[in-house]
């Protein structure tokens, strides 16, 4: 194996993919290294896998000098059958993993210098307690004034027989006060019954959380404290009743606001929120104006949260597990408040600020006369848009904004798909003589011939979809071009024609040989027909990439993998008595170069065929 990789080039290092596990060609019992430390060219395995040029490389003179600075000793290959230890520099103020311990076959691992990060906002539920402190799960109207704490069952819920009346809302705060008063029963309900916030056990404890909360209320009327009484003889939709303006209402001592959205009994959700600290209860205390000295009011209460959602569809991200994206989809997010799935736009959000990891880019642009690529998009509007190019699991798209001057948080979890793929790219060989092309009568210096079966190079590409993608396999070739041409005419003056520009000039046509989904496509460069010259030289670099782009509206290409590859020759026109025949002087073929894995899309100025710009000079 060793012998057919070193017939290759190695390549530099910073050609691996981000996530790479790298070999060691000098110690191959070695086990895999998550990084290359000493930045080594790298021969590519596969996708995601590389062996090192390490074989002249000195590994004890770094180790004794890594030592001697008293740098952290990351592992020791000792019992790899080497006295080398590879030693790595941490600052160990910043975020690193200890193992403790190794026992049975597990790993104990101590994260050091860790941070808590952001909680979801609406990972909470509202929640009614009774006065034992047992979680109620449904509507109770005590039936007198002395009646128990329902008891619990023997699952452990609260046995609610004997004292419920399937009404939508567990609690009854009478005559705008939420003291006991003897002899009403309506009183004593609320002293016995809570409202709080519960949070889930996903979230972390120690940091702040801002829950964003929704109420709305009924005032019921009753001619006299009897009524009230007996409320529970009687069906409460049978009592008057009248919606309470959002602004008459307090949670927690906070004034809520109108969010405008009505509900089907006419009362219209209000808004507020509460900043408390993480994972621990909240009580959520509520007043009401009443307009009756007698009235009782009925809360509704839930959560809502700020969303994270496809502009697009109107699909919000933030109540999927995860979601299902591939490179170059178009991610067009828009962060909005949400109740269920209505959208709440009479309350101001403000301070918008995206996060949005990976490699991302806003647009890419090309033709036959540039091609540009677009990364910078804005992160402080309410919306986003942008594109990835790379691809991972769980990746964490989040937005923070103000409301009411208070930090509201929206997250939404992305896998992102990518394809694999793999080019294959055969090479030519160089020659200068007349068969270049037909009628084969024209003397030409060139890299393969103007045929498909004899290329200077041909490519193949085999690429395989990620699952979770259904749509079509869009494919596309660009391929650009540094060149040096010199032809040297009868009167003995040498000319060039010099494309080197940064970046290279767009070879010939975009894409390449305006063929989109072209499954092999073949390059044969060659130099301008030699019959008034007597001597000539070309160099030239390619760089070819293949291109994906996924269905639906808005898409863009993104890079999949490139080859880099060059070809050179050089000929003079020879008199040898009376026969004048050119002969190859020197000679560079192609060979079979390897393709590496690309995130760069190909950008450029100008186009190769571009006379007016790239001409024939005199030297």
């Amino acid at each position: 194996m060793m012998q057919a990789v070193e017939a290759t080039t190695p390549q530099p290092a910073e050609s691996a993919p981000i996530a790479c596990t790298y070999y060691s060609a000098q110690n191959p019992a070695w086990p895999p290294l998550p990084c290359n430390v000493d930045n080594l060219p790298i021969w590519n395995l596969s996708e995601g896998a590389a062996l090192l040029d390490d074989l002249d490389f000195d590994y004890s003179a770094v180790s004794e000098r890594a030592q001697r600075d008293g740098r952290f000793q990351a592992m020791d290959m000792e019992t790899f059958g080497t006295a080398y230890s590879p030693i790595y520099a941490f600052d160990t103020n910043g975020l690193w993993l200890e193992i403790t311990n190794v026992s049975n076959g597990q790993a104990y691992l101590n994260l050091h210098n860790a941070t808590k990060g952001p909680t979801i906002p609406y990972d909470a539920t509202a929640y009614w307690t009774s006065g034992n402190g047992q979680t109620l799960d449904h509507t109770i109207y005590w039936n007198g004034d002395n009646c128990p704490v329902p008891p619990v069952d023997e699952d452990g819920k609260t046995d609610l027989s004997g004292y419920i009346n399937d009404y939508p809302v567990p609690w009854l705060n009478a005559n705008n006060s939420s003291a006991f008063v003897p002899g009403n029963y309506l009183a004593r309900l609320n002293a016995e019954t809570k409202l709080g916030i519960k949070p889930s056990a996903k979230q972390q404890t120690g940091a702040m959380q801002t829950y964003i909360i929704l109420v709305s209320a009924l005032e019921y009327m009753a001619n006299n404290i009897y009524d009230l009484e007996n409320l529970e003889f009687d069906f409460l939709a049978d009592v008057d009743h009248t919606p309470i303006p959002p602004g008459q209402i307090t949670v927690g001592g906070q004034n809520v606001v109108s969010t405008g959205i009505t509900n089907t009994d006419g009362t219209t959700w209000g808004l507020t929120s509460i900043t408390a600290p993480t994972g621990v209860p909240v009580p959520l205390p509520i007043t009401a104006t009443l307009s009756n000295a007698n009235g009782t009011f009925v809360p509704s209460i839930q959560l809502a949260h700020l969303a994270i959602v496809d502009t697009n569809s109107g699909v919000d991200f933030t109540m999927q597990t995860s979601n299902t994206v591939i490179v170059g989809q178009q991610m067009n997010l828009t962060a909005q408040l949400m109740i269920g799935n209505q959208v709440v736009t009479n309350i101001a959000l403000a301070n918008f600020q995206w996060t949005v990891p990976g490699m991302t880019f806003s647009n890419y642009v090309a033709n036959d006369f540039s091609g540009k690529l677009y990364t910078d998009f804005t992160t402080a509007n309410s919306n986003v848009v942008f594109y990835w190019l790379d691809g991972a699991n769980n990746r964490t798209v989040q937005c923070t904004a103000t409301m009411k001057g208070s930090p509201v948080t929206a997250q939404a979890a992305f896998n992102v798909l990518r394809p694999r793929a793999q080019i294959t790219a055969t090479g030519g060989t160089v020659a200068l003589d007349q068969f270049f092309s037909f009628p084969y009568n024209n003397f030409r210096l060139h890299c393969g011939i103007l045929n498909v079966d004899y290329a200077g190079m041909l490519y193949s590409a085999s690429v395989t979809l990620p699952p979770g993608y259904t749509g079509q396999t869009n494919l596309e070739w660009v391929q650009k071009v540094s060149a040096l041409g010199r032809v040297h005419a009868t009167n003995g003056v040498w000319y060039r024609w010099d494309v080197n520009v940064t970046p290279q000039a767009l070879d010939t046509s975009y894409p390449f040989n305006d063929t989109p989904n072209d499954p092999k496509p073949w390059d044969a460069p060659a130099s301008q027909v030699l019959g008034s010259f007597n001597g000539v030289s070309y160099s030239e670099d390619f760089t070819m990439w293949l291109m994906f782009k996924p269905d639906g509206d808005n898409a863009q290409w993104v890079p999949l993998r490139k080859v880099n590859w060059h070809w050179d020759g050089a000929g003079s026109l020879v008199t040898n008595g009376l026969a004048v025949n050119w002969v190859l002087t020197n000679t560079n073929n192609p060979g079979n170069p390897l393709d590496t894995i690309s995130f760069d899309h190909p950008q450029w100025d100008w186009n190769a065929n571009n006379t007016n710009h790239f001409r024939w000079l005199p030297e």
